[in-house]
């Protein structure tokens, strides 16, 4: 009961400190999709959704190709608090602008809280359930440390995006199926169902649970060891899989009903995804071979098959934790203290699907892959996970399936991005980031919790809650742009995401008759927090050619990702001597002189008429 009582009182003062860093700073930036799912072009996606459900316009409930249904239900709850959306828009014309900043972050408070409040206490369920998949109430405590106070989870959560739903409901999915294969009771695949249905209403890409489901549920069936249990056992996991997939997508046609009015949504949302569709057809293949061996040979041909399988899969294994550990280890080494010792050809992070990443070669591709993600793990995290691999490799674990299982799904995710010729950021990989922390418990405990008693255990983790809150004190408020120190100042990660927007809007609402400014800058994120007129991106060019009298540009924002989209702006700018030469003010994010945003000030010899000439 004691042991009990320190565990809760922990995971508690975890949740608290969640909360405390979550709700700072929560409502003062604007990053680049949110004015989608809540002001596009008064309302947004999540009002649609709503709208469409009240009117019964059911084709309406497809808002969106992520599709962010899950999203419409969380953070809908807003609308119950601001849904007059657009009284932060005081001025709009054409494309300059002026907004309230007050009503902005009313706003952002009530759409983006409701997210906020439901991960921080969904990590209830996902305490209990770790706790009932490793019998480890430690172990599943760490693990709900290492998630609650990771940056990256903190920072998705205070987004309207889909992705901030995303990770906890593929997670919770993904433990419940663990718990079905080691319980065999129903109502694990129960919820593993409905969170994989919810999983696939909050963004298409989980879909790459499909056929990692299949993958675990057949390394299951292989470490049974008697032929008729074998048999009973091949039955009952396949029609376990195949009733998980048709419970997830009736959840997905139940609270998105366009689906069943137009079956093309529902075939290009699910199996037919991006390449799904071959697969899922491979894999409905073989659970009808695996049934029918099953039925009518009592699995003869499967059982002789796990034979084989079962003498090699701990050198499967331990080739699996090789491969993982070793590029972790180079990537590691590469970016940090080998000054690029791999020659990794050099592109932008979030270049997608561009074709300077498309024409890399695969060892680049795959290196640049994980390179964000590598450094956007606490140092804690990486280097816990990296020496379970490589004990993984040499010696025997604790939870060797469980480990295995997790860290197969990187294999499993890096395989299909690259296989799309996408180059993932932070916000696209944010579903392993949970699975990641699991696997630094895994560790924790192998390493560190050995042997020790419930006080030095507890000991123990107000370290780790210690260590954590304190890679949150240094780059908080901006969460989500965490990059640890194994990575050099001079490099980035990821761009700032709108974070700097409300610090460069309060430097110039500062200064004597703001409301009078205008202000032309190359992202949206200054703009709904600067007291004055507002031109943003392309409107530059119609503003200027209406431009008369004192109506000159007072201030330009420059941004780190708006100086290369607006390359050909700035460079005519800096040409023609229109900004003087230092900025005025500037951030630099997490001290990284790349990731920045400046405020530079109109050169005295500016004027309109100048301007409309150049």
């Amino acid at each position: 009961m004691k042991k009990s009582a320190l565990v809760i009182i922990l995971f508690f003062i975890s949740l608290a400190l969640y909360f405390s860093f979550g709700f700072y700073h929560i409502t003062q930036f604007e990053t680049a999709d949110e004015h989608y799912w809540i002001y596009d072009p008064t309302t947004g996606r999540i009002h649609d959704y709503w709208d469409a459900i009240s009117s019964k316009n059911w084709l309406g409930t497809r808002i969106n190709d992520k599709p962010g249904v899950m999203l419409a239900y969380i953070s809908g709850v807003g609308i119950l608090f601001e849904d007059n959306l657009h009284k932060r828009h005081i001025k709009p014309t054409d494309r300059q602008n002026a907004f309230s900043s007050s009503e902005t972050e009313k706003i952002n408070m009530a759409f983006r809280v409701p997210i906020l409040i439901f991960n921080g206490l969904f990590s209830l369920f996902l305490l209990w359930a770790i706790k009932r998949l490793t019998k480890n109430k430690w172990l599943a405590l760490t693990a709900m440390i290492l998630i609650l106070l990771n940056p990256i989870i903190i920072g998705i959560s205070q987004i309207v995006n889909p992705d901030s739903l995303l990770w906890v409901f593929s997670f919770s999915s993904l433990i419940s199926l663990l718990n079905y294969l080691k319980y065999r009771e129903k109502k694990d695949a129960i919820l593993c169902s409905v969170l994989l249905g919810f999983s696939l209403l909050s963004k298409y890409s989980a879909v790459i649970f499909i056929p990692f489901f299949f993958m675990l549920i057949i390394i299951n069936l292989l470490q049974e060891k008697d032929q008729l249990s074998f048999a009973k056992k091949a039955k009952e996991n396949m029609l376990a899989y195949f009733i998980i997939l048709l419970g997830s997508f009736f959840v997905f046609a139940t609270l998105m009903p366009a689906v069943i009015l137009e079956p093309s949504f529902f075939y290009s949302g699910t199996i037919g995804f991006k390449g799904m569709a071959p697969i899922f057809w491979l894999i409905t293949t073989l659970c009808l071979l695996i049934s029918a061996d099953a039925h009518f040979l009592k699995s003869k041909i499967l059982f002789k098959i796990s034979g084989w399988t079962n003498a090699i899969f701990p050198f499967i294994m331990k080739t699996v934790f090789f491969i993982l550990s070793a590029l972790f280890c180079l990537t590691l080494a590469n970016w940090s203290i080998g000054d690029n010792i791999l020659e990794i050809k050099g592109i932008n992070f979030d270049a997608g699907h561009d074709y300077s990443f498309r024409r890399q070669d695969f060892f680049d591709k795959l290196f640049l892959e994980i390179y964000p993600l590598i450094f956007s793990l606490t140092p804690l995290v990486l280097l816990s996970i990296i020496a379970l691999w490589i004990k993984g490799i040499f010696g025997k674990l604790k939870y060797p399936l469980l480990v295995f299982s997790t860290s197969t799904f990187l294999i499993v995710f890096y395989a299909a991005v690259l296989k799309q010729d996408l180059l993932v950021n932070i916000r696209y990989s944010v579903m392993l980031y949970p699975i990641l922390m699991l696997v630094s418990a895994f560790s924790i405990n192998e390493f560190i919790f050995k042997e020790k008693n419930g006080l030095s255990k507890f000991r123990i983790v107000l370290m780790i809650i210690g260590l954590s809150s304190l890679s949150l004190w240094l780059i908080k408020p901006y969460y989500f742009n965490y990059t640890n120190n194994l990575l050099p100042k001079n490099s980035i990660i990821t761009g700032a995401w709108g974070y700097g927007g409300y610090e460069a809007a309060q430097f110039l609402n500062a200064l004597p008759n703001s409301n009078n400014l205008k202000v032309w800058s190359d992202y949206w994120g200054f703009c709904y927090f600067f007291d004055g007129t507002c031109i943003q991106g392309s409107g530059y060019d119609s503003y200027m050619k209406k431009s008369t009298g004192d109506s000159a540009i007072d201030y330009y924002i420059m941004t780190r990702r708006g100086e290369m989209v607006n390359a050909k702006m700035w460079r005519m700018l800096r040409k023609n001597k229109d900004l003087v030469e230092e900025p005025v003010w500037s951030l630099s994010i997490d001290d990284r002189p790349k990731n920045f945003i400046r405020i530079y000030k109109a050169a005295d010899n500016q004027s309109p008429d100048s301007l409309k000439k150049n």
